[in-house]
């Protein structure tokens, strides 16, 4: 073409001695001295083979908006300036590995049009991907990113892998779209990690990693499995909106003391995960924001039903019922609502536990018979036995318990009475039999749903 300037490899070494930048040119063969002291400037370009291996560069390098039409090798080399390729088109991928970046780099906008590694390298500036294209996948197995890191928007049509690396600063790979399988696992992320409304349209694995600080996966969309299998959690990790049409597998997961976590409006077909990996580590509960908690124990509370965990159900329903309780405002200001927050936590929380604690339920029975029997031995005269017994000096407390108990259970009252003369005596005995009848059957009601279950 007319419009490229072609440049051997004599000339090309020649003007990059002399620090000129080059433009528009058409290079056939691109290769470097073992040691290039120069900076390297090749703009707008069309190259066609690209061998930079073992190669030790002093200065800046860049390739913005060149066009590389065969594969690129860029192994075992050193960049001690900057390394910039915007919206460079690699259209035989290319071989990053062993390689290492002391400075920015920068591949904004860039395409790959076939398959690229980064195997192995170090990166210890900023290291900026965004927008790029990997149109044959990309693998970065095994990278030490020390600057933040940016994948947003990018596109990887094939699988892309960024397992057992180390990132020791934010990562982000938001608004990104990722066409096959992603391997993050085995990786460290010691800072920030933004995964926000990223499209995984095949399974994604986290497996064994560790997350040091607070994890972003709000509005991301999962067509198919993600795997969270044995990884550790540090920070808040939110996955609040997350879209999943299929399974997240959370066996082994393990969080820190300060880990939380956030399942706002999560729409996911299955969490297999444990009460034990989320008991106090859900970040609105911790953070007073009741409301907010209790939608969330009732989302857990509907995916452990699915899951067939019932215990953890009877947990998730447990805890979206005291979050509602203690969503009920109270003061001078609200004295219903304080007395309403006051009797339910008395006969449905101590009580029954919401129906999900049946021990509770025969405590507090016992409880109660043993109150009603103080309160009758305080008038042991309101009673009269058996013929010749009264009251005032045979009612003892074994007579009073006997007496209680028979009331609370429904059956006869027993050989001891109230007296005609006492009906206050005689309302309290209805009373207590009435609360029996009551909360026997829940009882009953409580632990046959138990057994059943």
């Amino acid at each position: 073409d007319k419009e490229y300037e072609v440049y051997t490899k004599e000339r090309l070494l020649e003007a990059i001695e002399k620090g000129k930048t080059i433009r528009r040119a058409y290079i056939p063969t691109l290769v470097f001295p073992e040691v290039c002291a120069s900076k390297v400037e090749i703009l707008n370009s069309v190259i066609d083979w690209a061998d930079i291996r073992n190669s030790y560069f002093e200065g800046n390098v860049s390739f913005k908006g060149s066009h590389f039409l065969n594969k690129v090798t860029v192994k075992n080399s050193k960049f001690c300036g900057n390394f910039h390729c915007q919206r460079a088109k690699f259209l035989g991928g290319g071989d990053f590995s062993e390689t290492e970046f002391l400075k920015e780099v920068n591949f904004n906008g860039a395409h790959f049009e076939r398959y690229v590694t980064w195997r192995k390298s170090k990166f210890q500036g900023r290291a900026i991907f965004a927008k790029v294209n990997f149109q044959k996948g990309a693998s970065f197995l095994g990278s030490t990113f020390h600057g933040e890191t940016s994948f947003s928007e990018a596109f990887s049509g094939y699988r892309f892998t960024l397992s057992k690396c180390h990132f020791q600063k934010a990562l982000r790979l938001s608004n990104a779209t990722f066409e096959d399988l992603c391997d993050f696992s085995e990786s460290r992320y010691s800072g920030e990690t933004n995964i926000i409304r990223v499209h995984f349209k095949h399974p994604v694995k986290f497996y064994n990693s560790l997350f040091e600080d607070n994890v972003s996966i709000r509005g991301s969309y999962f067509e198919k499995d993600a795997f969270f299998q044995d990884v550790e959690f540090a920070g808040k990790t939110d996955f609040s909106g997350v879209q999943g049409e299929g399974n997240f597998f959370f066996q082994g997961m393990k969080p820190h003391l300060t880990a939380s976590f956030r399942f706002s409006h999560v729409n996911i077909k299955r969490m297999f995960l444990e009460r034990s990996q989320l008991e106090g580590f859900i970040h609105s509960h911790r953070q007073g924001n009741y409301e907010e908690a209790q939608k969330e124990y009732g989302l857990l509370k509907n995916n452990f039903r699915e899951i067939n965990s019932y215990g953890d159900e009877d947990w998730a329903y447990y805890m979206e019922k005291r979050m509602a309780r203690f969503a009920l405002p109270t003061g001078l200001e609200y004295p219903i609502s304080s007395i309403r927050r006051f009797f339910e936590w008395i006969a449905l929380d101590a009580g029954c536990g919401y129906g999900t604690k049946p021990l509770n339920i025969f405590f507090a029975s016992m409880l109660m018979i043993a109150l009603f029997a103080s309160l009758y031995l305080l008038f042991p005269g309101a009673f009269e036995g058996p013929p010749g017994m009264d009251g005032s000096s045979s009612f003892g407390f074994v007579d009073a318990f006997v007496t209680s108990f028979k009331t609370f259970a429904g059956s006869e009252v027993g050989e001891w009475h109230p007296k005609a003369t006492y009906p206050a005596m005689t309302l309290l005995v209805m009373f207590e039999s009435f609360l029996g009848i009551f909360i026997m059957t829940v009882l009953v009601v409580t632990f046959s749903r138990k057994v059943i279950r």
